[in-house]
């Protein structure tokens, strides 16, 4: 069954247009939100989620109406592969989870996820702390060396 998720937020003007795509992709469900900067919980995102099985197809018109942050995105995809729900996007092809692209990143990611479990990281280490360490260790090694 392919089910929908269209989420109207701050930036959007129109919910209409996702649904249409949505229906026009041949959603037969679809879960509908309007967020505000004031409310950002999601009651539907929560049903959807309840709801949806092994063997559905998750559409969604924009990565954006789905998850909040990359690492809410990362863990998302890997629960849908984990419970064989295959996910699509509409305006982003390449991440639908039958490409091959979204197909490697996934595996990459899972192997870097059992890497942090293993060594029993309690999340991920944001991109600019990483940077920024990277380029400390640089100035004391260059400092080192003069």
């Amino acid at each position: 069954m392919k089910i929908g998720y269209a989420a109207l937020t701050p930036n959007d003007y129109d919910l209409k247009i996702q649904v249409k795509a949505l229906e026009e992709f041949g959603c037969e469900l679809i879960f509908k939100e309007y967020l505000t900067l004031k409310r950002w919980s999601r009651p539907k995102f929560s049903e959807l989620v309840d709801f949806i099985s092994k063997g559905d197809t998750l559409v969604v018109y924009s990565t954006d109406k789905l998850c909040l942050n990359i690492k809410e995105y990362i863990d998302f995809l890997i629960a849908l592969d984990e419970n064989q729900i295959l996910y699509c996007c509409i305006l982003e092809p390449n991440l639908n989870s039958q490409s091959l692209f979204a197909n490697c990143f996934l595996q990459q990611i899972k192997k870097l996820n059992k890497k942090f479990e293993n060594k029993k990281c309690e999340s991920y280490m944001p991109l600019n702390c990483y940077i920024k360490r990277k380029r400390e260790a640089k100035r004391r090694l260059s400092n080192e060396l003069i």
